[in-house]
């Protein structure tokens, strides 16, 4: 998992740790709001954009789902 993912994803948990299989909204309480700004984050940490079609949120389940999303944009870059 990238550190900087990880980081990002913990600021909007208030947890120490996560785990590539805790779910974004159960395990960490992510609510919609918060997907949409983490997103964002995203977006500005990695100096990436990322398409609409990859912030459907049915496909952003787990905290792995983010990661694998943010390596597909970074290995593009």
């Amino acid at each position: 998992m990238n550190k900087k993912t990880e980081k990002l994803i913990r600021r909007y948990t208030g947890k120490k740790t996560i785990s590539p299989m805790d779910s974004l909204h159960g395990d960490l309480g992510i609510d919609s709001l918060g997907m949409v700004q983490l997103m964002l984050d995203i977006e500005d940490e990695f100096e990436i954009t990322l398409g609409e079609s990859d912030l459907n949120p049915n496909n952003l389940i787990r905290v792995s789902d983010v990661c694998a999303l943010v390596e597909r944009y970074t290995a593009e870059s």
